[in-house]
């Protein structure tokens, strides 16, 4: 939408039953999905297209008034591209088994209120998609073109209830409460059927918000299973065949695993990296400690293969793969490579029967299993029919496979049965919530996940409670990926390549302007900004002039990608005395810095340069109030930061879970700087997890220049930590005060962060809602060395306080969090009893 239209696709498949595994061509679906956002975001009717013809696509907060339709909640405008992606009948999410899982599930044990769903992220996508679908049975399509056409004209935004109104006859409220009676009329008459032991449950819905799935791996006498519930460190869990927790491994985050005889551990881990790119590799946990196999893969699962090697599915030329590494990552052999229009979903293996079961996708099949000999290559389709058949997974000997299929309407795990010669199916659960993720124990009993309530079960079923199914007998067919057999593609033009290039797509598309009337002086400004189609290059510009200082002002900002960033901006102060100004200075601020210049240790160490220079002068004296002028200042640094980063944070905290960030600069005083000499900064945070999102926060931090630098200050309610040139630490309790400045400065903190309530609500549809609240304990000492000709003064300077901050969501999707805190300065000089609000907005 800003600043301009364009639809930026992940091309990588779904590969597995996590709501998007119900599809014919992806592709297809995915760019139906996206391009209805884009005709629905870009709609505008009446004064909000006017507006348009004059300021383009707007910058600043004038797209609030231009854009009408995205200023609704998450699920009215994900609602309806689901709608549109499902318009077939057979694809997408309304017509998946899955998602008719999660509904039921909704409307068995309560639906969410209108403010929860207004506010949650992912229940949006499914509340939405049944909301279209009940308008479409309850009134018609008409009613919904109407409400999109309806709400399109409206400039003033968030006028939902004004709307449903309008064009329904009744409020959003009223209309949500019809909705809720039709989700349990439809679905919430689904009895509940259950089977198994409980193992545990997750603490909450972790695994719908992030579409994360870890299947349980049984190995020996134990039973495998991957730990996250938002609030602490991921770990694997080993359980007994009396579901008692043997054993713990902490990993740093979620993933497929797998493990073998020696209880080694391989499994992958998503990370973005310092080039802006997410890469999947593999770890392998031995002799207690982690090691990276891979780096900068697309490796999205792996099996052991004996002990000594692993199987492991990638992406590579946009196309899926099987290829055999050693346990140092590196590659052996290539299995097999896909065809364009299949997609690889999980896959499982047998050392002993040396077979390979994968579920593929095939354009007009759905997810099949296919089994792959290793020793001679040759594939056989074990599977037919209707129904996605995912999550296979073997049996110690080899001669059972169990696996999820929704081929009766639920998801339930069956059973393909090897050990004769007449391959047999057997339905293993009956369950009307879902049953995911098998594997079958020593014991032979089966232990599997069940959806219900919004959370994940593990259970644990014995053999002897099998569902009684009638056994079928299947006949696999040896399969040849003849393509010639494929069905002909449509007519394609093919285009020839053009070098990418980012020009064409940099110019700015909208504008806004400014007004600023005080006593001291009227300000007129303008602001736009920009990106290329890639994203790579991004600025920011808003100029303007001073009527009093008669001089231009402003701020330009850009940066390529994660490794330049340039800032200029020219700021004009004006000092007055009984509402008459008698001087006005200008600061120039210019920096340039060149970002992971080098990196290092998996990404956590990056060094950064940077070049910093602040310059003031005068540009206005009033020489009847003022005699003497302002000689002028500037201040030009070029150095070096080096910045070790390991911090997690875990789903439920506000900031840094656990882990440590260390910034060590240089920097050297020059290029007609009125300083000189170098100036050497410390800034080390350390964090403690302390169990249910509780993190406990010790901060180290100072700088130490020389007789002829510039000073550094103590003081303020927060303050900026850039790279490069700190001039200020924060301390609490103490106003930021230019007594408070020396050539010397350190500063320790210690912070208890205590979670009070995660709500994720809001009222109704109105355009504020609460995420989370949390509070915070705090101590802070500061010391400040000054220097005169011969001696150093020291301060000591002592404070504490207490914060509460509530996480705001405005507008449904944009994080607002505000802070209230009390602090006292302890130092009988400088120290004060302070109150002070803080706003975390990031504007322009």
């Amino acid at each position: 939408m800003l600043p301009y239209n364009q639809i930026r696709l992940y091309l990588f498949s779904p590969q597995d039953v996590n709501s998007l595994e119900n599809f014919d061509n992806w592709l297809a679906l995915l760019l139906t999905h996206e391009y209805t956002h884009t005709l629905h975001l870009d709609k505008a009717r009446g004064a909000s297209s006017g507006l348009r013809k004059v300021f383009g696509r707007g910058a600043g907060f004038l797209p609030l008034f231009l854009y009408p339709n995205s200023f609704q909640p998450t699920f009215m405008l994900e609602g309806l591209a689901i709608l549109k992606e499902s318009a077939d009948g057979q694809s997408g999410r309304l017509n998946s088994n899955y998602y008719k899982m999660l509904i039921a599930d909704e409307a068995r044990y309560g639906s969410m209120d209108l403010g929860y769903a207004s506010h949650s992220g992912s229940y949006s996508y499914l509340y939405g998609a049944f909301f279209y679908q009940f308008l479409l049975e309850q009134y018609n399509a008409e009613k919904v073109q109407q409400l999109i056409e309806a709400y399109s004209g409206k400039i003033i935004p968030y006028r939902i209830s004004a709307t449903s109104k309008q064009v329904f006859g009744v409020r959003m409220p009223l209309l949500w409460q019809q909705y809720q009676q039709w989700l349990v009329s439809k679905f919430g008459d689904t009895p509940e059927l259950t089977q198994g032991e409980l193992v545990d449950a997750s603490a909450d819905n972790l695994a719908f918000y992030t579409g994360l799935q870890q299947p349980p791996v049984a190995r020996g006498a134990l039973v495998w299973r991957q730990v996250h519930d938002g609030h602490a460190q991921p770990y694997l869990a080993a359980y007994d065949n009396n579901r008692n927790e043997l054993k713990r491994i902490s990993t740093e985050r979620i993933g497929i695993f797998d493990v073998n005889a020696l209880e080694h551990v391989v499994i992958t881990q998503q990370r973005y990296r310092a080039d802006n790119r997410l890469y999947s590799d593999l770890y392998l946990y031995t002799n207690n400690a982690w090691r990276q196999l891979t780096y900068k893969g697309r490796y999205t699962e792996t099996r052991w293969w004996g002990n000594d090697k692993l199987i492991a599915k990638r992406q590579h030329n946009g196309r899926g793969e099987l290829v055999v590494l050693d346990t140092d990552g590196r590659l052996l052999q290539t299995l097999w490579q896909a065809a364009p229009d299949q997609v690889i979903g999980r896959f499982t293996v047998s050392v002993s029967q040396g077979l390979l079961v994968a579920a593929i996708q095939q354009q007009q099949q759905g997810y099949q299993l296919y089994q792959l000999n290793l020793a001679d290559g040759r594939w056989l389709q074990l599977t037919q029919g209707t129904g996605i058949k995912q999550q296979p997974q073997f049996s110690a000997d080899g001669l059972r496979l169990v696996y999820t299929s929704d081929q009766d309407g639920q998801y339930n795990i069956y059973q393909l049965d090897f050990s004769e010669t007449v391959l047999k199916q057997q339905q293993l659960t009956k369950v009307s919530s879902g049953a995911f993720n098998p594997t079958l124990a020593a014991d032979g009993a089966l232990w599997f996940e069940q959806y219900q309530q919004r959370t994940r079960q593990l259970l644990r079923l014995p053999g002897s409670d099998f569902a009684e199914a009638q056994l079928l007998m299947l006949a696999p067919q040896l399969v040849s990926w003849d393509r010639s057999e494929k069905p002909a593609l449509p007519e394609t033009i093919l285009l020839p390549a053009t070098p990418y290039q980012a020009t064409g797509s940099l110019w700015p598309t909208g504008w806004q302007p400014g007004l600023s009337v005080n006593n001291d002086a009227t300000q007129l400004m303008l602001q736009t900004f920009g990106q290329d189609a890639l994203g790579r290059h991004q600025y920011q510009l808003l100029a303007g002039i001073d009527s009093k200082a008669e001089s231009l002002f402003g701020q330009f900002s850009y940066q390529y990608s994660n490794t330049y960033s340039l800032y200029l901006e020219r700021e004009i102060e004006h000092y007055s005395l009984q509402q008459q100004i008698y001087q006005s200075i200008a600061t120039d601020r210019f920096s340039f810095y060149r970002l992971n210049a080098v990196t290092g240790w998996d990404d956590k160490l990056n060094l950064h340069a940077g070049l910093v220079s602040e310059q003031f002068r005068e540009l206005y004296r009033d020489h009847a109030q003022l005699a003497d002028g302002y000689p002028g200042l500037q201040a030009t640094i070029a150095g070096v930061a080096l910045l070790f980063n390991n911090c997690q944070q875990f789903y439920h905290n506000n900031g840094p879970s656990r882990g440590r960030r260390l910034l060590v600069s240089a920097e050297a005083n020059g290029l007609g700087s009125d300083f000189s000499g170098n100036v050497y900064r410390l800034n080390w945070r350390e964090y403690f997890h302390l169990g249910q999102s509780h993190v406990l926060q010790l901060k180290l931090a100072g700088s130490y220049g020389n007789e002829h630098s510039r000073t550094v200050r103590l003081g303020g309610d927060s303050a900026s930590e850039p790279l490069l040139a700190t001039r200020r630490y924060a301390l609490r309790g103490y106003a930021d005060n230019l007594a408070l400045s020396g050539k010397h400065a350190a500063i320790a903190s210690l912070q208890w962060n205590i979670p009070l309530a995660d709500l994720q609500w809001n009222y109704d549809t109105f355009p504020l809602g609460v995420n989370r609240i949390y509070a915070a304990a705090f101590a802070e000492h500061g010391r400040l060395w000054r220097r005169s000709t011969a001696t150093v003064a020291e301060e000591q300077l002592s404070g504490v306080g207490i914060e509460l901050t509530t996480e705001f969501t405005v507008g449904y999707r944009l994080t607002l969090p505000v802070t209230l805190g009390l602090a006292r300065g302890l130092d009988d000089t400088y120290g004060e009893n302070r109150a002070y609000l803080n706003i975390n907005l990031a504007v322009f």
